[in-house]
């Protein structure tokens, strides 16, 4: 294989390629363990150290086309539970990185999936490590949040919650009601549960996605009972939502 493209890496043979050379050059390591015998063909990669950490950051920043500074001052505003700056800074955030997109050769539906994948890697990039865990449509409750970024060490107490939607319009009203029905779902599926017990504030964030547009909605609960908690354990104290004045 000459060459690898990242429109190539729908395909498992070059996924596996781009993970072997990341492998023996350095920049994947495997988890001791996960080779079993000699002919075992999948094992665990890792990435090896913090230095390399910190090159897989700066390389993923650069292949969505994201502002470090930028994007981790708006997803920073989440942990500090102001959520008035990241509902109104994300849609423009949302919009410089999709303008590099031709809406025009890409279907609604591959936009929107696209933009997903950035997430995911963004925040991915961003938090996951030693203070945090990145989950991607992972069980919790009843349903699979989009996205969930869960401290876990003991002084980090705030837990961050994702549902996506895709709006049909960019009309205001449509979609301001989609990042309802967003934030309806987290409480409904019970994504608010099987959280751990030092995680005592919740950031839960619906956000609509419609071409170029965004719109945000978001609230801020505090838990009000020790233990496993239930829906009802968790109190709002604050909401918010795009094009909102202070």
């Amino acid at each position: 294989m000459p060459y690898l493209r990242y429109n190539d890496l729908d395909t498992k043979p070059e996924i596996n390629s781009l993970c072997t050379l990341l492998y023996y050059s350095g920049y994947l390591t495997m988890v001791p363990g996960s080779l079993v015998g000699h002919t075992v063909k999948n094992v665990k990669l890792v990435i090896p150290n913090r230095e390399v950490a910190c090159q897989w950051i700066l390389w993923i920043f650069e292949v969505i086309g994201m502002e470090y500074a930028k994007t981790n001052e708006i997803y920073e505003s989440l942990f500090k539970k102001d959520i008035a700056t990241f509902c109104n800074k994300f849609p423009s955030l949302y919009m410089e990185v999709v303008s590099c997109f031709d809406i025009a050769d890409l279907k609604r539906g591959k936009l929107y999936e696209t933009w997903y994948h950035i997430f995911v890697l963004g925040a991915l990039a961003m938090y996951h490590g030693v203070e945090y865990r990145v989950e991607s449509n992972r069980e919790a409750g009843v349903g699979r949040p989009d996205v969930r970024i869960i401290p876990i060490i003991q002084n980090k107490t705030v837990s961050i919650t994702y549902e996506f939607k895709r709006s049909d319009d960019v009309d205001f009203r449509i979609m301001k009601q989609d990042t309802t029905d967003a934030l309806d779902q987290i409480f409904d599926k019970g994504y608010r549960m099987s959280l751990p017990d030092h995680v005592k504030e919740i950031v839960e964030v619906g956000i609509a996605f419609c071409d170029k547009v965004a719109f945000v909605s978001a609230r801020c609960l505090k838990r009000n009972k020790e233990g496993i908690t239930t829906n009802e354990d968790w109190t709002v104290v604050s909401e918010w939502e795009t094009g909102k004045v202070k």
